[in-house]
């Protein structure tokens, strides 16, 4: 696993300043910046660590037309000293079909909203 370091090329979204405690309290992991080729995530350090292939279950955000969706995905980089009680991690997305590229597309859409900081998500190991 190798650190944290930028590797993407496509055009992504967060919102990462409107990130507060009462944000971060969530039970869920969270989504905090997306592209169609992967995303940031937030996951709580009581969790097991997470490496290689996952599950990535994005839930629909209340309020909102989004849908939820699942898709596959490979973690690229975890940094375990982004805070004392979270592991920041980027992961690629995996065997992405039409319909997924259209949820993906539909999350870019609802980022780029100032007001939307993040969505809410449960990572599992494939």
């Amino acid at each position: 696993m190798s650190t944290s370091s930028e590797r993407r090329t496509d055009c992504r979204f967060n919102n990462l300043d409107g990130l507060n405690e009462t944000n971060t309290s969530s039970k869920h992991s969270l989504v905090v910046d997306i592209s169609s080729g992967g995303a940031g995530l937030i996951i709580r350090k009581k969790l097991d660590v997470i490496s290689g292939n996952i599950c990535l279950h994005i839930l629909q955000p209340e309020l909102s037309n989004l849908s939820g969706f699942k898709i596959t995905a490979e973690v690229v980089w975890v940094d375990e000293d982004y805070d004392s009680g979270f592991r920041k991690m980027g992961v690629k997305f995996s065997n992405i079909d039409k319909d997924l590229k259209n949820n993906i597309s539909e999350s870019i859409d609802w980022f780029s909203n100032k007001d939307h900081h993040f969505l809410r998500c449960d990572v599992t190991q494939n």
